[in-house]
């Protein structure tokens, strides 16, 4: 039973990356520029970077926000 409980927070934290990194990638405008971002530290994560924080609901509802303030010009 661990097993699986464990396969499935592997896949739901998978799909947070996939989606947050096509994300980065759409508002910083290059693959490049969203992995270089996705591993930079950030105070608005407590020091921590964006790929850390993606393991739980909170953290990628946190950087989606991110994302969305610097599509929209407020970062």
């Amino acid at each position: 039973m661990v097993t699986i409980i464990s396969s499935q927070t592997q896949a739901v934290e998978l799909d947070a990356i996939v989606s947050v990194t096509a994300r980065a990638m759409e508002v910083l405008g290059s693959r490049e520029n969203a992995l270089r971002w996705l591993r930079t530290p950030m105070p608005a994560l407590r020091g921590e970077t964006p790929l850390s924080v993606l393991d739980s609901a909170s953290g990628i509802h946190e950087v989606e926000n991110i994302l969305g303030r610097i599509e929209q010009g407020v970062w």
